[in-house]
């Protein structure tokens, strides 16, 4: 005599998504969003972070191969390397990074290392 067969269980796979919002790192709410424009001629990608609570503002020239969750590490060295007041730059609405610290591509063509 047979018995029933048994039906596996199916165990569903569970799918990890790379975040689109961050943790930021002047008010520690999860309100960074991260914004890539590619720029034209060259190999690499403007990411501009902008948190929703505090209103801060990172510029950070990244590889165009970066996801948003790469540039996330270049906006929190710079925000840690940012020798100026914070608060100063939010209360006028521009964006920190975007100068020499940042590996951006230069006048002369150059692109960084």
């Amino acid at each position: 005599m047979g018995r029933r067969k048994k039906r596996k269980k199916v165990v569903p796979k569970v799918v990890k998504r790379l975040p689109k919002i961050f943790l930021c790192p002047n008010c520690g709410r999860q309100s960074l969003s991260i914004a890539m424009t590619p720029i034209e001629g060259s190999d690499y990608s403007e990411a501009v972070a902008r948190c929703g609570e505090c209103g801060l503002c990172i510029k950070v020239v990244v590889p165009k191969l970066y996801q948003p969750v790469d540039a996330y590490g270049k906006v929190i060295d710079i925000f840690e390397s940012f020798e100026g007041d914070i608060e100063e730059a939010i209360s006028r609405n521009e964006c920190i990074g975007g100068g020499a610290n940042t590996n951006e591509p230069g006048e002369s063509g150059e692109v960084p290392p």
